[in-house]
């Protein structure tokens, strides 16, 4: 199924259709529904009331299907009264609203569906460690072996005593994930983009390297999701 358009925030809706309305001195046209009504003049403060209370609706978890019909149903009895010129259109208006309406929902769903559908299934978890330097220069490391499937979501660091020459490293198994990271005078905090697979019992080593040779704290904290099984 081809998508024409993606339709996200439903706030763009609103003023969609009233500015189709709005223009009701020459025709009110929504979609490819024109009404010839050149007499009407149509207040829209009340249809902007119409469309609040729907977007509040949907965003509280209430019914769409009924949001939508009770929005348009209200919509088409403001339209009708003004002019009975144009009621062999109303319906025919109505419809077009509704359907747009209707296929923003459906666009939304599915691309909520697609969203959900890569995003990892897992519970999102996080283990400190801390190591103690003596002011020897060296690399001191912490190691991580987790009994499950990992994604590696983030890692955070810090320590008691600052220098410019002091760096650390992370490696999965044998492979460098960081290099040469070096410390700066507060914490920091590393945030994966994309979540860095670790499958079970493989060892993630931090390693510092004390290259400043001064005694210090260094506490290392590990995010990661731990994905959940799918069965079999």
């Amino acid at each position: 199924m081809g998508l024409a358009s993606y339709i996200i925030n439903f706030d763009e809706l609103k003023p969609i259709i009233l500015d189709a309305i709005n223009n009701s001195t020459i025709k009110t046209s929504v979609d490819n529904v024109v009404l010839d009504n050149t007499s009407v003049t149509i207040d829209t403060s009340k249809i902007e009331g119409i469309m609040n209370n729907m977007l509040t609706s949907i965003k509280d978890g209430k019914d769409i299907s009924t949001a939508i019909k009770t929005s348009t149903d209200n919509i088409a009895d403001l339209l009708s009264i003004h002019d009975t010129t144009v009621n062999t259109g109303i319906g025919t208006l109505k419809t077009s609203i509704e359907a747009i309406l209707t296929n923003a929902i459906s666009t939304y769903n599915l691309l909520e569906d697609i969203r959900t559908q890569i995003s990892p299934a897992g519970t999102q978890m996080i283990v400190g460690k801390k190591i103690d330097l003596p002011a020897i220069k060296q690399p001191y490391s912490l190691t991580f072996v987790f009994t499950k499937d990992i994604l590696i979501s983030g890692i955070s660091m810090s320590q008691t005593a600052w220098t410019t020459s002091d760096n650390w490293n992370l490696n999965v198994g044998s492979f460098p994930i960081f290099t040469n990271i070096y410390t700066k005078n507060r914490g920091e905090h590393k945030h994966f983009e994309r979540y860095y697979p670790v499958p079970a019992n493989t060892t993630i080593t931090f390693v510092y390297n004390n290259d400043s040779a001064t005694n210090k704290t260094v506490w290392v904290d590990f995010e990661y999701i731990e994905v959940a099984s799918t069965g079999g």
